[in-house]
């Protein structure tokens, strides 16, 4: 049994092919609001869309709904709704109705839990996941921003954030999960680069930004609408600190928007009120439009074959245009296999055989069956292959593949498209197996390119994957409690780590939805198992020597190891291979060396320098520390490569680090807590403290309670939740200075009262005296002898706390006789403890 992660490839015909115009087909009448369209993403096949009280589900790509699970009480508009990638029983929705309000089901929608009430904007999408964390959620209410750590059952307030007038969208980069985009109604668009913690607005306008969409496969981009002030159609290259216009929608009321997760050209967004959807296939260089019944609520981009819009009339499915080619059509391609296996990461895939999968996929040709040849470098072979689910297998070894189709002259085509994958001995055993968390999912790499010559087109494919790896955060302690008495400074330390320790190299892969592969395998849903490693990238600031590279391994049994070095110029992208060397490591545990290298490292450059190898074995998370060396440096980390042996080019995301954010969410003033920073960066192997203070100058005696949180990117502790006790004893304020002392005796009332658990008792004494304190019940029987003793004069607070006494009133009696027996006071109060 294999098991294969497919890559989809699309190929359009342009130019030689004759066709008609797209349209739109509605399948479903309905009512929403916000972007009410969602699919699933381990099968694009599944779409659901909400309307009124119900949420519908497709089975069939969008061609037809049925109802799933039990109305929502209340509702009168779907705004949103999220799937959980793990479980796709776990649905999370935000409603319009008689009250605004996210509810959840863990049923499919047989049951609904409302998980808050709160003050959304009308038309807005007022909901989003975080794409590296999915359990976790964010929303708006009024100018409050909130996080929901468990897919929105509980939530903290993240910010209060001045500036918002009524947010309409929430975006999260999937790449930089730290950045945060938010487009408002009346004010423009507000940035935040810390998880939510602070923001800056970073673009303004007179109108509304309803809708805001990040590009999937390209670092950074962002695309977003503006409703009123001018209208118009934006688009930001930087993470969203800057913006552009794009001069096309000038004075256009524009809505809905969103872009191919498989290819970045192409674009699609919605007039609100005009009849328009537009169509880019070139980065918004150029405009298609097309005309759509009702007002324009949301887009939804699948791939470019698949795009559903949300209209005021209901949910709508774009039609590709037909079109049939004048001629015989050859397309030629040629994929590298080692490039397919550069992982667009820090990690490689344990075991890899390059043993390749590959299927025509030419159902879009009208039924007909294409025709293809492939060859592998290695045997020079050729052979046919029919579009009838059949597989084959390259031989062992084999790195590069060249392939064709041919199609027909006066076929009906859309589109061509051709899927291969990787197959992975043992992984049978699997079965469906989950972590606790997914770290990043991404589509099939989808190419579209365009004939635009008579003479054959070749065609490179240069297809990668990517995985994501995630920090280790360690916080302790895990609460504090603090006793003192006011006035006192009382100080604590929490410590952040990025801790270090074993892991396995697990590999991720997906089965994606397909009659063939179900059929043959079994399997109806994608299995994810991910790792948890991390690279270590360098930027040189001067020539220097690298002479040696250690990193810590487990190795079971003897195997071949290659250390190598990537120079790039940039943080992100491609890197050049600069030196590689093949080691042979015996078994053991403990820091692997390469043994003595010369590799010049050159100032302004980055380099990611590790190993890669075949073997089972467990690498170690390790700082990025260079150790200095009279021959020039040592490098003791970890990175590990993405294929066996290193390719020629590799592309490798920037490290990522564990940054932590502290956020007071208390109801108690804030004042009484002070400390110097809420967020920083904790290094691989290391970790930072961060000292509190209490300041209690101005508080009275009790109790006070406050929750820290601590936000990471840790998948397994987004946000950490400390509790806070503090508790002020009784103090004595006394002064030689007669001005400062009491005049008289005084007793006075109890506070809080009523009270539970605790409450306050406060007297004075204006001379030295015998003092005692004592608690009755109802009866008149004295319950508890607080205190005897010589007092001094001055002001004095008591804490009461009784532990095993129930409900009812109490009385509390003072009696102060003074040293010279010159003045007796005797006073009684009466409390009320209720449970």
């Amino acid at each position: 049994m294999k098991t294969i992660y497919t890559i989809c490839v699309v190929i359009v015909l342009s130019n030689l092919l004759v066709g008609q115009s797209y349209t739109w087909t509605q399948v479903l009448t309905g009512n929403s609001l916000g972007n009410p369209i969602v699919v699933d993403k381990n099968n694009s096949n599944i779409v659901y869309y909400g309307s009124y009280d119900r949420i519908y589900k497709s089975w069939d790509r969008g061609n037809s709904f049925t109802s799933i699970g039990n109305a929502i009480s209340g509702s009168s508009r779907i705004k949103n709704i999220i799937i959980h990638p793990k479980d796709s029983l776990l649905i999370f929705v935000a409603t319009e109705g008689t009250v605004q309000k996210t509810v959840k089901s863990t049923d499919g929608g047989l049951n609904w839990i409302t998980t808050g009430n709160w003050s959304f904007s009308y038309f807005g999408i007022p909901t989003t996941q975080d794409p590296q964390h999915p359990d976790t959620i964010y929303t708006m209410s009024g100018n409050q921003f909130l996080i929901s750590p468990d897919f929105g059952s509980t939530w903290n307030v993240l910010a209060t954030v001045s500036g918002f007038g009524t947010p309409c969208d929430i975006e999260v980069f999937p790449d930089s999960s730290n950045i945060i985009l938010i487009g408002d109604n009346g004010t423009g668009i507000f940035r935040s680069s810390n998880y939510g913690i602070t923001w800056q607005q970073v673009f303004s306008t007179g109108g509304e930004i309803p809708t805001i969409s990040m590009q999937k496969n390209s670092s950074g981009i962002a695309w977003a609408t503006r409703w009123g002030g001018g209208g118009g159609f934006l688009k930001s290259l930087d993470y969203g600190l800057t913006w552009q216009l794009i001069p096309y929608f000038n004075g256009l009321n524009m809505w809905g928007v969103d872009v191919s997760p498989e290819d970045s050209n192409f674009v699609v967004t919605g007039q609100y009120s005009g009849n328009k959807i537009y169509i880019s296939r070139d980065f918004g260089q150029s405009w298609i439009p097309t005309t759509i019944a009702g007002a324009n609520y949301a887009v939804y981009v699948v791939d470019s074959l698949t795009v559903f819009a949300a209209q005021s009339t209901g949910f709508y499915k774009l039609q590709t245009p037909t079109v049939v080619t004048s001629r015989p059509v050859k397309l030629i391609f040629s994929t590298d296999i080692r490039k397919a296996l550069d992982f667009h990461t820090q990690e490689r895939i344990d075991s890899i055989v390059n043993s390749v999968w590959l299927k025509g996929g030419l159902s879009l040709l009208g039924g007909n069956l294409g025709n293809w040849t492939y060859s592998d470098t290695l045997n020079g072979r050729l052979k046919k292959m029919y579009d009838n689910g059949e597989g084959a297998d390259s031989i062992a070894g084999d790195n590069i593949w060249t392939y064709e189709v041919t199609i027909p002259s006066g076929t009906p085509v859309t589109s061509f498209s051709y899927r291969f994958g990787i197959s992975y001995p043992g992984i049978e055993n699997l079965q469906s197996q989950f972590p606790d968390y997914l770290n990043n999912e991404t589509s099939p790499t989808l190419s579209r390119i365009a004939l635009l010559t008579d003479s054959d087109s070749v065609i490179t494919i240069d297809n990668k994957w990517l995985l994501l790896a995630t920090p280790k955060a360690e916080i302790n302690p895990q609460s504090i409690a603090l006793t003192g008495s006011v006035g006192d400074s009382l100080n604590f330390n929490l410590e952040i780590g990025n801790i270090l320790g074993k892991d396995d190299l697990l590999f991720s892969l997906s089965i994606y939805s397909d009659s063939i592969l179900t059929e043959t395998y079994g399997l109806q849903s994608n299995i994810f198992i991910d790792s948890t490693d991390r690279s270590n990238k360098y930027f040189v600031t001067k020539p220097v020597t690298l002479t040696e590279i250690h990193q810590y391994f487990e190795i079971p049994k003897t195997t071949e190891v290659y250390f190598f070095v990537y120079e790039s110029d940039s943080s992100r992208g491609n890197y050049d291979i600069l030196y590689s060397s093949r080691v042979t490591l015996n078994s053991g545990t403990g820091f692997m060396s390469s043994g003595p290298i010369n590799v010049s490292l050159k100032a302004n450059k980055y380099y990611v320098i590790g190993a890669s190898w075949t073997n089972s074995l467990s690498f170690y998370r390790g700082g990025s520390v260079p150790l200095n060396t009279s021959f020039g440096i040592l490098i003791s980390g970890q990175t590990a490569g993405a294929s066996y042996p290193p390719t020629d080019v590799a592309s490798f995301r920037s490290a990522n680090l564990p940054i932590y954010l502290q956020k007071l969410s208390i109801t108690n003033p804030i004042e009484w807590i002070d400390f110097a920073s809420n967020e920083g960066i904790v290094s691989p192997g290391t970790s930072k403290v961060i000292n509190f203070n209490m300041i209690t100058d101005s508080l009275q005696p009790g109790r006070y309670d406050a929750n820290l949180m601590i936000g990471t990117n840790d998948t397994a502790m987004s946000v950490k939740t400390i509790p806070l006790s503090l508790r002020l004893r009784e103090i004595i304020l006394s002064s030689d200075d007669n001005n400062q002392s009491p005049k008289v005796f005084s007793l006075f009332q109890n506070y809080p009262n009523p009270f539970n658990p605790n409450t306050i008792i406060s007297y004075n004494i204006p001379k030295e005296s015998i003092v005692k304190l004592m608690i009755y019940n109802s009866l008149g029987e004295v319950i508890e002898n607080i205190s005897t003793y010589h007092g001094n004069p001055g002001y004095y607070v008591f804490e009461w706390n009784p532990k095993e006494i129930s409900s009812g009133v109490y009385f509390y009696r003072i009696v102060a006789n003074s040293e010279n027996r010159e003045q007796y006071f005797d006073q009684t109060k009466k409390m009320l403890l209720i449970r």
